[in-house]
């Protein structure tokens, strides 16, 4: 986790603000968006080292934003929530995704057009912002993850439903 979340990022920062500070000649400097996790600031059991990976990858964001701002460069992360993938394709009949959707105030899971679309706004030339955390959520940050034990009851609940 440290190495591919933290030290990936990391790295890769460090890379792009050479780049940039290079070509910035004309103050334009370059945006940098990393994509990050709810749970950096939300709690979800057994998860430990996920989370804090992405929460120091949060942090060093910030560093980046302050610290090369001069420069034109501009440094957010995009925290989303549980967001429909083809990784979560096997679970969405389970009753697991419906654990979540009950702490989402808006009622759905994050799409990837909902964090597609963040990356766009938040890389473009006409965002003024820096050093943020953009929590593509739905709201799920307002409450809270499901428990494990909450997660086991809706998947229960879903292959009794469906048996």
């Amino acid at each position: 986790m440290l190495a591919i979340i933290f030290k990936g990022s990391f790295f890769f920062m460090q890379v792009m603000v050479a780049a940039m500070k290079r070509t910035s000649a004309d103050g334009r400097g370059g945006s940098i968006v990393n994509i990050s996790s709810a749970v950096a600031d939300i709690m979800y059991e057994n998860h430990a080292a996920y989370m804090g990976a992405k929460a120091g990858m949060n942090h060093v964001t910030r560093c980046v934003a302050n610290e090369y701002g001069r420069y034109g460069i501009r440094a957010n992360t995009i925290a989303p929530g549980l967001t429909i993938t083809p990784m979560l394709d096997g679970h969405l009949a389970s009753g697991m995704v419906a654990a979540f959707e009950k702490e989402y105030p808006l009622g759905r899971i994050t799409s990837v057009d909902d964090v597609a679309n963040t990356a766009v706004f938040v890389a473009g030339d006409d965002c003024f912002m820096t050093g943020q955390t953009f929590h593509v959520t739905g709201g799920l940050t307002l409450r809270r993850n499901p428990t494990a034990a909450e997660i086991a009851a809706s998947i229960a609940s879903s292959s009794s439903e469906a048996g």
